[in-house]
Formats: structure tokens, C-alpha cells, sequence
């Protein structure tokens, strides 16, 4: 984390409030400091919170020194780390930060009573429940690669992780197939019986790579947090020599582009195969921020008619940047997107694509879209509908227009440009004159 002031810290992005607790009190309390996350970008605001919450903190240790005594037995130390606990969730509610899931101090109160709460699966929920991520994707990952340790190594004390479990784990995933659970028809990596792996290929060392450091990143955090005193078992363990670009996206080139949007298996349809793909190119929009999208996004605004990429119920980002507006390009109006959208009513523009087990929309559309490709003999490798990303950047680049609005446009954030941070940006207006420089051979 980066200090940015007194009790005010910056990690990925997020700011936090972080205070390290009295010497006196590690022993007793089972923890060190307190964080927390408190929900905002606004660093002007930010500081607003950590004073109410300067204010709070005293008066939550002072209630703790007051009930302290020359000797506490069990009840004593465990009425005191419920006092914490209750004046934690006092304090944010009375400042009024956002309840985020990863505010959950219960492994502080029974730490070290040698319960459920340090065995790995415990430990390793719990760094779920705290992970600074907008991407389900990742927390599955994560969760699935945990559980593949359960099932190779069992669930054992989280202290007792060595270096030979972290071996072990590391020599099953470089034999690992992709796709275990399907080829042993069972539905979790829990189930997988490692004894009798199937003959087949094994993943790639990207994915191993991917595997060490999702477990890597769950022991830093562990010893961060005091649950674990030991060594780092997966430091080392990389594969130093493993492509970590494997299957890098490429843009579609003028005659793919032809070639997709003049067949009749794309051009007859006018659902959401249709329009999906248009607005990848003429947006740069990810799937999953299309496939989500709400009739009630796109709006009029100044003038402009923009889609409006934001967070909601069962809609997420990728990155906090990924929050943006981006105008609709006027193809996209000319081919009749704003009555499409009309037609759908209320809800979810595409509401034939459901929402899958990661709380993602685009798992049916991407089988969908990479049939198509197949038919149209366009599928090789790293063209997918991500490409359509890649070649809307590549098309503002070859239009002329500065990185700063190209960045604005697609979501990105460069933590190296000191501008970045000042004044409310371009105006729709601008943004809408520099995308309709775009032009396809569509």
C-alpha cells in the first residue's frame, strides 16, 4: 500500500483507511492494524472519512484499555475482539462507507483456538472475500485453483502447508489437461481423482504459471494478515520460461471484416448476433459489458446520445477505470440500433442470453460467435470477439485521435500521467466528434 496521508493509503487503485493498533494490544486482539476499505475513488472525500473514523477509533480503544485488567482469562480476550468487531462495523456504518463484503473480521475473533478457521479452506475463503477485484472470473479461478490443492494436498492446517505440498501441487498441475472436471465427469476439482489422470495434453505453463501465482498471492496476504507465520511454500516455483502471451488477441484485418459482416450467417439475423458485433467494433466495448447492458444505459446526454458502462445488480466491470460513457457512433444509429433498443422495452437489451454461474452474460454469445467464425473460415488463433477491441484501437490510432481520448473511450488508466488525474475530461461532445472519425469497410 501507498501512503497518501496520515491513515490514508492507496493499494491497486483503492484507498483505505489503515491504523496500526497499540503494541500492547497485538497479543491480545490476534491482529496488528485495521483496514478499511473505504469505497470511493474521491480522495477529497476519502480524507472527510478518515477523520470521522480517526475520531471513532479512539473512542472504540479507549472502551478497550478501559476493560482491560492485570490478567484476562479465555472469555475476557474473546469479549474483547467482539468489542473490536462491534466498534469496526459502528464506525463505517457511522461514517457512512459502503458495506463491502471483505470488511469480515471474524477469523479475528476465534484466531487460535485451533477451530475450522485455520484450515486452508477457511483461510483461503477468506482471501476471497477480501480480494481487490471487480472480475468473478478471477475470484473463480482462484477458488478453483484452491480447491485443486484441497483435493491433491487435503485440507489440512493452514500452518502445515510446506514446501513439499507446494511441490507436489506444482508437479500435478504440469500433468494436469485442461478441462478435468468434463473429462472425469465429475462437477468439481474437489471430486478429481489425481491417481488416474487421463492420457491427454497437458495445460499449458501459462496456466500453471496462473495456478502458483493465485497460490503465491493467498499466502502473501495470509502473513499480512497474521494467519500465517511460516515461509511463502510457493516462492520459487515458477516456471521461468513459460510464453506468457500464448494466444495474444489480433485485430480483424479489412477483408475478415468483409468477410464476416457481408455473409448471410451474419447479416440475415437481426438479433443479437447482429448487433453484439457492431457494437464491439464501432465501441471497442468488451463482450460482457455489451451482453449486460440495460435498454436504461443508453441515454441522451448533452446533445449526445452515449452508452453509459457502469456497475449495477448482476452487472460488473472489469477494472474500476471501465466506468466510462462512450457515444454512439453514427452507423451505429443509421443501421437502427436506437430503435432496437427502443423495442426491447425495460431490462436487459439481450435478454436471450442468460446469465451464467460467474455472473457473467457473454459465455452463450462467445460459443455463438466462435461457430461463426468456424463457418466463415475465419477462426485461428488469437482472432475471437475480443478482436473486435483490438481493432477499434488500432482504428483510433490510424484515425489520428490522442492516446488520452482513445484511453477515455475504452476504459484504459495510465498510472504514469500526472494529467490524468485533473479537471472532469473531455466533453461528450468532443468524444462523439473523434469516434465518429472511425470508419469500417463494412
Amino acid at each position: 500500500m501507498k501512503a497518501i496521508d496520515r491513515h490514508l493509503y492507496n493499494r491497486n487503485q483503492h484507498l483505505y483507511y489503515r491504523v496500526t493498533l497499540p503494541r500492547n494490544l497485538h497479543a491480545v486482539l490476534g491482529m496488528k492494524e485495521i483496514r478499511i476499505s473505504l469505497g470511493t475513488q474521491d480522495t477529497t472525500l476519502a480524507r472527510l472519512y478518515v477523520a470521522k473514523l480517526d475520531v471513532e477509533m479512539e473512542g472504540v480503544l479507549n472502551k478497550l484499555y478501559s476493560s482491560l485488567r492485570s490478567s484476562l482469562d479465555v472469555q475476557d480476550i474473546d469479549r474483547l475482539r467482539q468489542m473490536i468487531v462491534k466498534g469496526l462495523g459502528d464506525m463505517k456504518n457511522m461514517v457512512g462507507i459502503h458495506q463491502r463484503q471483505s470488511l469480515n473480521f471474524d477469523h479475528l475473533i476465534s484466531r487460535g483456538t485451533g477451530g475450522k478457521e485455520k484450515l486452508f479452506s477457511y483461510i483461503s475463503e477468506e482471501y476471497l472475500k477480501d480480494c481487490v477485484t471487480n472480475s468473478s472470473k478471477t475470484i473463480a479461478h482462484k477458488r478453483q485453483t484452491y480447491h485443486i490443492f484441497q483435493s491433491i494436498c487435503g485440507d489440512i492446517s493452514f500452518d502445515d502447508v510446506s514446501k513439499v505440498n507446494a511441490r507436489l501441487f506444482k508437479s500435478m498441475m504440469l500433468k494436469c489437461p485442461p478441462n478435468l472436471t468434463k473429462l472425469q465427469g465429475v462437477s468439481s476439482y474437489l471430486d478429481v481423482d489425481w491417481d488416474n489422470l487421463p492420457d491427454k495434453a497437458p495445460q499449458s505453463l501459462v496456466t500453471v504459471n496462473s495456478r502458483l501465482v493465485a497460490m503465491t498471492s493467498l499466502f502473501v496476504w495470509a502473513e499480512r494478515n497474521d494467519l500465517f507465520d511460516g515461509k511463502n511454500p510457493f516462492f520459487g516455483l515458477m516456471i521461468k520460461k513459460a510464453d506468457t502471451k500464448p494466444n495474444k488477441r489480433l485485430p480483424f484485418s479489412a477483408d475478415q471484416l468483409v468477410t464476416l459482416f457481408s455473409n448471410p450467417i451474419y447479416n440475415e439475423c437481426k438479433d443479437h448476433k447482429y448487433w453484439i458485433p457492431l457494437i464491439g467494433l464501432y465501441t471497442g466495448m468488451r463482450l460482457n459489458e455489451i451482453c449486460q447492458l440495460l435498454t436504461d444505459d443508453i441515454q441522451y446526454i448533452d446533445g449526445v446520445w452515449v452508452i453509459d458502462i457502469d456497475e449495477g445488480e448482476y452487472k460488473k466491470l472489469k477494472t474500476i477505470s471501465s466506468r466510462r460513457r462512450v457515444p454512439i457512433h453514427d452507423f451505429l444509429i443509421k443501421q437502427g440500433l436506437l430503435g432496437y433498443i427502443q423495442e426491447q422495452g425495460s431490462g436487459r437489451v439481450f435478454k436471450t442470453l442468460p446469465r451464467d454461474g460467474n455472473g457473467s452474460y457473454s459465455y452463450k454469445f462467445s460459443k455463438e460467435f466462435a461457430v461463426i467464425l468456424k463457418a466463415l473460415n475465419l477462426k485461428q488463433s488469437g482472432i475471437c470477439f475480443h478482436s473486435f477491441r483490438h481493432t477499434f484501437i488500432d482504428g483510433l490510432r490510424n484515425a489520428g485521435i490522442e492516446k488520452s481520448i482513445a484511453m477515455k473511450l475504452v476504459g484504459h488508466h495510465s498510472t504514469n500521467d500526472i494529467h490524468s488525474g485533473y479537471g472532469y475530461g473531455h466533453s461528450l461532445t468532443v468524444l462523439q466528434e473523434q469516434i465518429n472519425r472511425l470508419s469500417f469497410p463494412i
